[in-house]
């Protein structure tokens, strides 16, 4: 009997001398399960979807479950209005009117946005050739749109230039496409503007694989689509005021936004005009009496609704900046609106004349994009500020206050691109990729 209570307890011991080992031994990622490891992930990709691609290319397994289309559902899903999040924004270089025919000293810099880390390389455009000066004209998605020359050489205003070379890149995925000018004579007509549009085709979102390019130049407008069937075709512009009277065709500088599918010119007498990407036509759209304003690109944006589906306007009136959102049966109502005399006071460097009864409206600069308007003063433009679209409170010290600029929103491009351009065809035999993600 005693001996096989001593034969017990020499099992008891070994199995808690065997438990206090595994419980105390070393653990690491590869201990928990697929279910959780996929709920670390998505907290990831809500915190930072570069760290989440960098993720993707750390590991055999971490890239099977970001690869899986279940997964990136997921992350699509969750994000407001299932749109790709914005890493950052590129700023234009602010130049003399008299200097705009030249192309820019330097590639614009970029902002990351606060959920993004300041990895400066990752957004860096040294990939692109150097064999002509560029400049950046207009963003969407994951892709940039820049001006690759040739340059004219007449003084004055950028659009003396004429029809122009064009270059879309993708800088996480360091792939780009030059699209060349058609020829003469349509190649010399003036250029009016050129804008990054969605595909069209099955593949969801904007990418290297599925974009088209709108370009305007004199009274013609042209979209460009890539690919082996792609190419050049002409849109119908054929737009009319109310009178009969033909609809003169908008500028770039007369770019007001673009937001759900669409683009936006100011055009005379309060009227916008808009271009929907999915159907390639134009038409006008009248606000309501009371919101009818001589606008211009200084005092009027057109930005995204707040759950990423419909728009809202901001605009300066006086000494007032206001948001107005759309309700139901296309009626407009003020949603927010500040004096910006009041918002800016006790900002650094901020002095009365900026904003009294006698001077100068204030100009937006650049707006919406990181729920964000940027604005000017008109007695300093350099004295940049931002008030928050919705708590209406202003700042001066975020980097985007340092930068007089068009800002161009960069996002994180689809989960499928990244894999495909890394050459990644295979996530679940993946052991290691050279990707500098």
């Amino acid at each position: 009997m005693a001996a096989k209570e001593r034969q017990r307890r020499r099992r008891e011991s070994k199995a808690k001398k065997a438990w206090r080992l595994l419980r105390d031994a070393p653990t690491n990622i590869d201990d928990l399960p697929d279910d959780l490891l996929e709920c670390v992930l998505l907290r990831l990709a809500a915190s930072s979807p570069l760290c989440l691609i960098r993720a993707a290319f750390a590991c055999k397994r971490f890239c099977r479950l970001v690869a899986d289309a279940r997964f990136r559902s997921l992350v699509d899903g969750g994000r407001p209005g299932g749109g790709p999040a914005v890493l950052g924004h590129y700023y234009t270089l602010n130049r003399p009117a008299n200097c705009r025919h030249h192309p820019p000293a330097s590639d614009p810099p970029f902002v990351p946005s606060s959920s993004s880390p300041p990895t400066g390389h990752c957004f860096s455009l040294d990939y692109l050739p150097f064999d002509r000066p560029r400049e950046l004209i207009d963003s969407h998605g994951s892709l940039l749109l820049f001006v690759n020359g040739p340059w004219g050489t007449s003084w004055g205003h950028r659009h003396y230039r004429r029809f122009s070379d064009l270059l879309v890149c993708e800088t996480l995925t360091r792939r780009f496409q030059g699209i060349a000018r058609m020829p003469p004579p349509l190649g010399s007509l003036v250029f009016c503007g050129a804008y990054l549009i969605d595909g069209g085709g099955g593949e969801r979102g904007v990418g290297m694989s599925n974009y088209r390019v709108l370009y305007m130049f004199g009274e013609l407008a042209c979209v460009f689509s890539p690919g082996s069937d792609g190419g050049w075709r002409f849109v119908d512009t054929g737009l009319k005021y109310g009178d009969g009277e033909d609809v003169e065709f908008p500028e770039d500088t007369q770019f007001v936004g673009r937001a759900a599918g669409k683009i936006y010119w100011w055009a005379p007498g309060g009227l916008v005009q808009v271009f929907d990407e999915a159907t390639a036509t134009f038409f006008l759209m009248e606000f309501p009496k009371h919101m009818r304003w001589e606008y211009h690109k200084s005092n009027l944006r057109v930005i995204g609704g707040v759950d990423g589906g419909g728009i809202r306007v901001v605009r300066m009136t006086g000494e007032d900046l206001e948001i107005y959102g759309e309700s139901g049966g296309g009626e407009w109502a003020v949603e927010r609106s500040v004096r910006l005399a009041d918002a800016t006071r006790g900002l650094p460097g901020r002095q009365e004349v900026f904003f009294t009864a006698e001077a100068p409206a204030a100009r937006i600069v650049t707006a919406g994009g990181d729920g964000f308007v940027t604005l000017a003063p008109a007695e300093d433009e350099t004295w940049l500020f931002s008030v928050d679209l919705e708590t209406m409170e202003a700042e001066r010290d975020h980097e985007r206050n340092k930068h007089v600029g068009e800002a161009h929103p960069c996002s994180a491009p689809p989960l499928a691109a990244v894999f495909r351009a890394c050459g990644v065809g295979d996530a679940t035999r993946t052991e290691k990729s050279g990707s500098r993600l």
